[in-house]
């Protein structure tokens, strides 16, 4: 097939790799692909293979029915445009009804605050329910695109995100170091409020003031609301953990640094994936995290020791202190193993190639 992945950008986000990682497989698996962004900015358009076509639209007026002529133009021979991001698909659905293309369009729902906001606004409403499938990323997006949106329940596919593991180290995790004064803690989320960085600082002062071992967290994100960033900032001073707390804004290749670190953090209080889950998991990193997404619900069935289910910081510092002891039955082993069983890359080409083939 001639399949069309479209995006707004490449810059680092979930929704992001996802578009670049699924193009990649498409193509070794024989299709003909290609990539369309609206705008020719982000790091993440270098891991792109070199076979994959890439298309910058150079959209700066979404009203701009020249530009829309010339997306039409372009995407015109395509058999399928798998579509992500919602306002991406209002203006892929818009240039279809003036233009009349006849590609299949899957539309591919990564929206992360489908647990605390359900509602449809109603031009996107309209546009869903004419997509040819509606992908969501976790079973949370397929209910609401069933009950609130009205799509057939025939057009919805539930497809958990995955990663390509990258960097693997032939080393087991730093905690077989054995590292006794010092524990290296990660957190990989870009700084938006549904994040709930806050409670991962408040956790560090808590595990700085309980015993004699020194705790560091390192915090990987892009600046997205700045407003919250300074907000962080100006928590960790408060708090007097500066020097224990290092936030690092620029970092495009997470999986290179995890070997350095025995323990990760995930506090987000919504999510449809996340995607830095499945990295932890493929690099046999030990997390705690909230029990939000499509990932905690399959990881809570084998590990459920890796899951919190409240917001109590002493029973997340527990909980980090029990995994990290000496008696923790979590190991490299038992992490890599449960990516491979849930979700390998082999599995979720298989599952695309399902949905393709099913509507084209």
């Amino acid at each position: 097939m001639k399949i069309a992945y479209i995006i707004d950008t490449l810059e680092v986000g979930g929704a992001e790799r996802v578009a670049v990682d699924l193009a990649n497989l498409m193509s070794n698996n024989g299709h003909e692909i290609a990539i369309i962004v609206f705008k020719d900015k982000g790091s993440l358009k270098k891991a792109l293979h070199k076979n994959i076509v890439f298309f910058n639209l150079e959209r700066n007026n979404k009203l701009s029915l020249v530009t829309m002529l010339k997306f039409y133009q372009y995407i015109k021979n395509f058999d399928i445009v798998h579509v992500h991001m919602r306002h991406v698909l209002k203006y892929v659905m818009s240039v279809k009804w003036i233009f009349h293309f006849d590609a299949k369009i899957v539309f591919h729902d990564h929206y992360g605050k489908v647990g605390i906001d359900k509602k449809v606004p109603f031009f996107l409403g309209i546009v869903l329910k004419q997509t040819d499938a509606y992908v969501g990323v976790d079973r949370q997006l397929c209910h609401w695109a069933l009950q609130e949106v009205g799509i057939d329940k025939n057009k919805i596919w539930n497809l958990p995100n995955i990663i390509v593991p990258q960097f693997l180290s032939k080393n087991l995790y730093k905690a077989s170091k054995k590292t006794k004064d010092t524990v290296d803690l990660v957190l990989v989320s870009n700084f938006k409020r549904e994040k709930n960085i806050e409670f991962a600082i408040t956790i560090m002062k808590i595990l700085n003031n309980s015993n004699n071992r020194r705790y560091r967290l390192t915090v990987f994100g892009k600046i997205i609301d700045k407003n919250y960033f300074n907000e962080i900032l100006v928590l960790i001073n408060r708090y007097q953990i500066q020097n224990s707390i290092e936030v690092i804004t620029d970092c495009d290749t997470i999986q290179k640094h995890l070997h350095n670190y025995h323990l990760a953090l995930h506090t987000a209080i919504s999510e449809s994936g996340p995607l830095v889950l499945m990295e932890y998991l493929a690099h046999g990193l030990p997390f705690v995290s909230y029990h939000t997404g499509e990932v905690v619900a399959k990881i809570e069935v084998e590990l459920p020791e890796l899951i919190m289910h409240n917001w109590n910081e002493l029973e997340w510092v527990d909980k980090i202190n029990t995994i990290l002891s000496p008696d923790s039955k979590i190991d490299t082993v038992s992490l890599r193993q449960l990516f491979q069983k849930y979700f390998s890359p082999e599995e979720y080409v298989k599952q695309c190639n399902i949905i393709y083939n099913e509507i084209y």
